[in-house]
């Protein structure tokens, strides 16, 4: 606990106010009490608001928590530049040497396909729902159609680049929600506080 003149203050105070209670049988130091380590034979609940008067500035830093499995099961859209047919043949064979992650791909489709032809909230909520899951893999500019009715589905795009090719990302991407790290570590999965979905990569 973090102790401050103010805090403390507003402790006395209210061990001051519950002392006053007539129900309060307490005659030792209710500060004292109010922290001591042993057991006390009267518990008297307090519902105490505490506000900032500051916003604390928010943390950027990603928190990292070991878990033994992967944190994007279920089906995969992969999203790419164009054109899809090369991308489309590199999951394939990937899929066919038994990568698992590779597998869960059921639609690769590129930016300039996905601006044809999801135009209308319609096709949109209908492609939001055909998958669990959405990659943008590569892509330098965030699509259009994957904003306002889409991200109502709570299914915010996973964003990566292409350094580390296809198969390296796509399953990096699948245990570790996206974020560049060896792969010795891709099983740390960070928290992110704010993830961003629009803007740039390189």
């Amino acid at each position: 606990m973090v102790e401050t003149p103010r805090s403390k203050e507003a402790l006395t105070k209210l061990c001051s106010f519950l002392a006053g209670d007539k129900s309060s049988k307490r005659e030792n130091d209710i500060l004292g009490d109010l922290f001591s380590p042993s057991t006390q034979t009267h518990f008297r609940s307090v519902d105490v608001e505490v506000t900032f008067l500051l916003s604390p500035v928010a943390h950027r830093v990603p928190l990292y928590f070991t878990v033994p499995h992967e944190v994007l099961p279920g089906t995969v859209c992969l999203v790419t530049p164009p054109a899809q047919r090369k991308y489309k043949d590199k999951i394939l064979r990937l899929s066919e040497e038994g990568n698992s992650v590779a597998q869960r791909v059921k639609k690769v489709i590129d930016t300039k396909k996905l601006s044809t032809k999801f135009v209308d909230p319609v096709a949109v909520r209908a492609l939001a729902n055909s998958f669990d899951h959405f990659i943008l893999f590569g892509v330098k500019k965030y699509p259009p159609q994957l904003t306002g009715e889409f991200l109502g589905h709570q299914k915010s795009p996973v964003w990566v680049s292409r350094r580390a090719g296809a198969e390296g990302k796509t399953t990096q991407c699948s245990e570790n929600g996206g974020v560049s790290a060896p792969r010795e570590q891709c099983r740390d999965v960070p928290h992110w506080p704010h993830r961003p979905f629009a803007g740039t990569t390189t």
